[in-house]
């Protein structure tokens, strides 16, 4: 293996699809001595071939019913992006601070 990457042990290994590095499995990286692997692009490529199926389905059905089974709803999103910890933050912020009104156009009483 350390022929390929010229007799060195890169300290990060891009794995990165037609990229200049050749594309090794974590054990083979870690197995020459590399302790930092990314994919940088991994997730992007996996989103957009989901995304053209979804737009496939959509364009199918009329509707995304039939790919919800793999998607996640809107609490999984708020989980992924981390709204979810910023909502209940808020929720709490909002519990402790109830004497403070807002009067410019707060449409709440």
């Amino acid at each position: 293996m350390r022929a390929r990457f010229g007799g060195r042990v890169p300290m990060l290994a891009n794995m990165v699809k037609g990229g200049t590095s050749p594309v090794l499995p974590y054990d083979a990286l870690h197995g020459i001595g590399c302790r930092l692997m990314i994919f940088p692009v991994a997730v992007a490529r996996a989103v957009v071939h989901m995304g053209r199926q979804m737009l496939a389905a959509l364009k199918t059905a009329g509707t995304t019913e039939t790919y919800r089974p793999r998607m996640v709803d809107l609490g999984g999103i708020n989980d992924a992006v981390g709204a979810s910890d910023l909502i209940a933050d808020g929720q709490r912020f909002r519990e402790t601070v109830v004497d403070f009104k807002i009067t410019a156009g707060d449409p709440r009483p």
